[in-house]
Formats: structure tokens, C-alpha cells, sequence
């Protein structure tokens, strides 16, 4: 892509290099997806991009509240009480983080940089990278810990031990289905709202007169 600098700067893709404009700066992914973020940070007013500045914000909350969730489930139905209570900052901080990394670098990036050919492959990636991270990891850890905590598996091998979570009884299929499905909508919701904004707000033409 290349940024066409001045009063009113905008930035286009190029096809072929014969396509350059004069005085044109061309830049690379890495530049493109910057370039971008410092016109959403600039934005007035910010309620117009809100699904691109705090797409991934929204859903690292998501996951640090489906953490939080699936560690409470693990405490109240093995009867834990005081034990493992400071586990609900890992449980809740760690899926966050990597939640809002995943997405900002594989579907945020992509659809800043101009590379959503496919609104719905953008949704489903969303969908599964967060569920990926707000349901299946915290679901591991959490019960790992609180397993732990419990001292269930003494005796087991750890390959037995770390899979046992895998054959989840009846009482946490009841929490873990609505759960997935919330966060599947979510991911798409975010991913769908983001698409929809770089096109109607952060690329229509004249936009540049509001930066």
C-alpha cells in the first residue's frame, strides 16, 4: 500500500508498481497496520470506530470473564472454600491477554491492512480463535488448578491427569454449552462490526478531512 502525504493524506493500494502516484510512500504490512491504529487513536469522534479501537478490549473481557466463571464453577462444585482464591487473577488475566493478542494480530491486522477478501472467513476466525481462548484455555487451566488444589489425582500419570478434564460431567456441560455459545457470537459480533466499520467509516471517501 502506499500514503499519499499532505493536508488530507490518505492511504491506497497498489497493484502494480505503474499505479504509484507521484510523491507517494509506499509501506509495508507492519507500517500499514500502525499508520492505521494512529488514525483510529486520532479519530473524532471515537464513538464512530469504537468496534476497531475496542474490538479487542471487548472480547478480553469476555474471556477474563469466562475465566473467572469457569473457576468459580471448579471451586463451588469440589468445595474448595478459601483455597486457590488468588488463582482468579491468572484464571481471568491470562486468556484475556492472549485472547486480545490472537485476534489484534490475526483478524484485527488483517482487516486494517485491507486483506478481508472474505467477511465471513474473518467471522469464523474470530470465533474460533476466541473461543479457543476464553473457553477451551481457561477450561484447561482452571481445572488442572483447581485439580490440584483438590488433590483428586494423586496416582494418575500426568498425560491421564492433564486429559481427565476432556470427560466433563453432566453439571459442567450445563455451564460449558451456553458458554461456548455466547462466546462464538461474540467473536463473531466483533469481527462482523469491525469489518463493517473499516469499510463505512475508516476508508469512505472525505474521511480524511476529519482527521
Amino acid at each position: 500500500m502506499a500514503r499519499m502525504p499532505g493536508v488530507g493524506e490518505t492511504i491506497h493500494r497498489i497493484d502494480t508498481m505503474d499505479t504509484i502516484p507521484a510523491g507517494a510512500i509506499i509501506l509495508n504490512d507492519n507500517a500499514v497496520f500502525k499508520y492505521q491504529m494512529s488514525r483510529l487513536n486520532k479519530w473524532k469522534p471515537q464513538s464512530e470506530v469504537w468496534p476497531l479501537k475496542w474490538g479487542p478490549s471487548i472480547l478480553a473481557g469476555c474471556a477474563a470473564f469466562s475465566g473467572c466463571l469457569l473457576h468459580f464453577h471448579y471451586r463451588t462444585k469440589w468445595l474448595l472454600g478459601p483455597k486457590g482464591r488468588l488463582a482468579y487473577l491468572p484464571a481471568a488475566l491470562m486468556p484475556a491477554a492472549l485472547n486480545s493478542l490472537l485476534h489484534e494480530r490475526l483478524v484485527l491486522s488483517d482487516i486494517l491492512m485491507g486483506h478481508l477478501k472474505c467477511p465471513t472467513c474473518a467471522e469464523l476466525r474470530s470465533a474460533v480463535l476466541h473461543t479457543a481462548t476464553s473457553v477451551f484455555f481457561p477450561l484447561a487451566i482452571t481445572h488442572l488448578y483447581n485439580d490440584i488444589k483438590r488433590r483428586d489425582a494423586q496416582n494418575e500419570i500426568p498425560a491421564k491427569k492433564f486429559f481427565k478434564f476432556l470427560k466433563t460431567p453432566k453439571q459442567t456441560r450445563t455451564v460449558l454449552l451456553p458458554l461456548f455459545i455466547a462466546q462464538v457470537l461474540a467473536g463473531m459480533f466483533v469481527a462482523r462490526y469491525e469489518g463493517y466499520n473499516y469499510f463505512t467509516v475508516l476508508m469512505r471517501p472525505g474521511l480524511a478531512s476529519q482527521e
